[in-house]
C-alpha cells in the first residue's frame, strides 16, 4: 500500500512496468490523498502562494500504460468489487493497482 507520494518516488512507478513484464501478479493499492504529508507545516509559504502541497494525476492510467491492471476508485462502496476485479486480472498474470482516492488525514499517531 503506497501513498500517492510514495507513488512518485521512480521505483515504486516502474516496479509496476516489471511487475507487468514479467508476469508478475502483485497487487498495488495506492491512496491519492492529493497532498503531500507535512509539507504544509515545513513549507508554509510555497504552500500557500504555490499549491507546493498539492498533487495531481491519474496513477491509474499511469499504471495501465505500464502493462498492469488499473482502477481509480473514488466510492467506498466500489473497494470489494474493484478488489474482486483485480483479483480476476492477477489470475491471468497481471499486477494490478487500485487507486484510492482519499482525503488528507492530518491527525498523526502519537505511537509511530
Amino acid at each position: 500500500i503506497f501513498e500517492t507520494k510514495a507513488f512518485q518516488e521512480p521505483m515504486a512507478g516502474l516496479d509496476i512496468e516489471t511487475a507487468a513484464r514479467c508476469e508478475l501478479p502483485i497487487l498495488t493499492i495506492l491512496l491519492n490523498t492529493s497532498t503531500m504529508g507535512g509539507y504544509g507545516a515545513r513549507m508554509p509559504v510555497a504552500t500557500e502562494r504555490y499549491g507546493a502541497a498539492h498533487l495531481s494525476g491519474d496513477y491509474a492510467a499511469v499504471a495501465a500504460g505500464l502493462g498492469a491492471y488499473s482502477e481509480r476508485v473514488a466510492q467506498p462502496a466500489e473497494i470489494v468489487p474493484a478488489i474482486r476485479r483485480a483479483q480476476k486480472a492477477m489470475a491471468s498474470g497481471r499486477p494490478a493497482l487500485l487507486e484510492f482516492i482519499t482525503a488528507e488525514e492530518r491527525t498523526v499517531s502519537e505511537f509511530a
